[in-house]
């Protein structure tokens, strides 16, 4: 089994928080606290709903999803995060049921525990349906001259095309 470390930021005290987690404190990456809260490109007047992002941290990868949290004041975001270890990473064969496990709205009393995901066992070739719109998304997302984040239609899979790459 992987296990898998969920944590929980959003406001507490009028300030971006830890809310709750299923890791102690000090094995969480620091680096997660900027990276959770509300992104600078998006303007305080801009409508939004979710918000999914993944990269490396201090040991391992971050998949989150934000959600705008404007119930105690405005510029708040609530994210949900799933935090693997760098030595789990290879053994995670389908990131379906990590991003499944992400929730779709707001919570209004988030909670954390780890998850437990099957280990792909073998590494081995495996077929692959490829969305569309992969092959655009994949040129801007690796533009290295791109300063804008990538912003996919209504009609495109994200997570077909996540699971694709």
């Amino acid at each position: 089994m992987i296990e898998i470390a969920q944590l929980v930021f959003g406001e507490e005290d009028r300030a971006h928080a830890l809310l709750s987690a299923s890791i102690p404190k000090s094995e969480i990456p620091s680096a997660l606290w900027g990276l959770t809260d509300r992104p600078a490109f998006l303007y305080q007047s801009a409508q939004w709903t979710a918000l999914d992002r993944c990269g490396p941290v201090e040991g391992g990868w971050a998949f989150w999803r934000s959600f705008d949290d404007p119930r105690r004041r405005a510029g708040m975001v609530q994210s949900h995060v799933r935090f693997i270890r760098d030595a789990d990473i290879a053994k995670l064969r389908d990131l379906l049921p990590l991003f499944t496990s992400l929730p779709t709205t707001l919570q209004a009393n988030p909670r954390s525990e780890t998850l437990n995901i099957p280990d792909s066992g073998e590494e081995g070739s495996r077929e692959i349906t490829i969305p569309r719109g992969f092959v655009q998304f994949v040129r801007f997302w690796c533009d290295q001259t791109r300063s804008r984040p990538v912003v996919l239609p209504d009609d495109v899979d994200l997570l077909a095309t996540i699971r694709a790459l």
